[in-house]
């Protein structure tokens, strides 16, 4: 019982806590707006962005020596992860105020788009 007292416990229930109430709140956000999908895409363009990541790993490391490094493997992933998700997440934010595209189809697409480009990568 004393392992509920621990700093560990009461440091990831407080994360919990915050992290529960955060998210709710931007729930009816998501939900309210109508893109309800935005959560399955911005990880689809993640796992796209470390399919990126390992192909410059991989396939470009002989032509390229920064890429063969220790530093690329570990923080490559990272990183090309981060860009590509900003970048989706920057071009849907834009293109969701047209009139034109409804957002619901702006964030299929970009998954679709997120989906094929890591199965090309990898």
């Amino acid at each position: 019982m004393s392992h509920i007292f621990s700093p560990f416990f009461r440091d990831a229930f407080c994360a919990g806590l915050l992290i529960s109430l955060t998210f709710g709140l931007l729930g009816i956000f998501v939900v309210l707006r109508r893109v309800v999908f935005i959560g399955m895409t911005v990880a689809q363009v993640a796992s796209a962005g470390t399919a990126f990541a390992f192909f410059l790993g991989g396939a470009l490391a002989a032509y390229i020596p920064f890429l063969g490094s220790e530093y690329w493997h570990h923080w490559g992933d990272i990183v090309c992860s981060a860009l590509f998700t900003l970048a989706a997440v920057f071009v849907i934010a834009r293109t969701s105020g047209s009139n034109i595209v409804p957002s619901d189809a702006t964030v299929g697409l970009a998954f679709s788009a997120a989906w094929a480009l890591g199965i090309l990568f990898v």
